[in-house]
C-alpha cells in the first residue's frame, strides 16, 4: 500500500458503532490502520468529564462491554444481556442481605443462650458465688524417640536398567 494511498485511506477511515450500555456509554469499532486483522475497538462516556471517573475507577465498565473491548468477547453484549445481569447483581445483593440477616439471629441467639456472668457486688461478697478456676493438668514430657544408628547421610545409588520383554 502506498504511502498517499494510506494518507487518504486515514481521512476517510470509517467508525461504526456497535452498542450502548445501560448508563449511556457508546461503542464503536474502526479497521485498523495497521495490518493487525483485529479492529480498533473504543468507547465514547456518555459525559466528558465520566472518562476521568472511569480512568480513576470511582466508576466500572460493565464487564461484558469491557471484555469486548479487549477483544475477549467477539460479539458486543446487547441490552437485553445487560439488563438480566443487573437482575441477576440485584437477586444476590438481596439474597446476601439475607444470609448475613440469618448469621446475625443465629449469632445474637447463640449469645442469648450462654449464661451471662455477673460480676459479683463489692459489698455483698457471696463465697458461693466464687466460681473456681479448674485445675491445670501438670505438662506431660514428650516420649523420646530412640536414637537412630543410621546417619543422614545420603547413600550412594546406581539405577538399573528394565529388562523388557523377558
Amino acid at each position: 500500500m502506498s504511502i498517499l494511498r494510506r494518507i487518504f485511506s486515514s481521512f476517510r477511515r470509517q467508525t461504526y458503532y456497535v452498542g450502548r450500555d445501560l448508563e449511556g456509554n457508546r461503542y464503536f469499532e474502526r479497521p485498523s490502520l495497521v495490518d493487525d486483522p483485529r479492529p480498533k475497538r473504543s468507547v465514547e462516556y456518555a459525559d466528558s468529564g465520566d472518562m476521568w471517573k472511569y480512568v480513576g475507577g470511582q466508576r466500572r465498565l460493565v464487564v461484558q462491554w469491557s471484555s469486548w473491548l479487549t477483544h475477549t468477547r467477539p460479539d458486543p453484549p446487547t441490552l437485553d444481556e445487560l439488563q438480566a445481569d443487573l437482575i441477576r447483581q440485584e437477586r444476590i445483593r438481596r439474597n446476601v442481605a439475607l444470609l448475613e440477616a440469618r448469621d446475625r439471629e443465629d449469632e445474637r441467639l447463640r449469645l442469648a443462650s450462654v449464661p451471662q456472668r455477673m460480676a459479683p457486688s463489692v459489698a455483698t461478697p457471696d463465697p458461693a458465688a466464687v466460681v473456681e478456676e479448674p485445675a491445670k493438668p501438670a505438662p506431660t514430657r514428650l516420649p523420646k524417640m530412640p536414637s537412630s544408628t543410621k546417619s543422614d547421610e545420603p547413600e550412594s545409588w546406581t539405577p538399573h536398567t528394565a529388562a523388557r520383554g523377558r
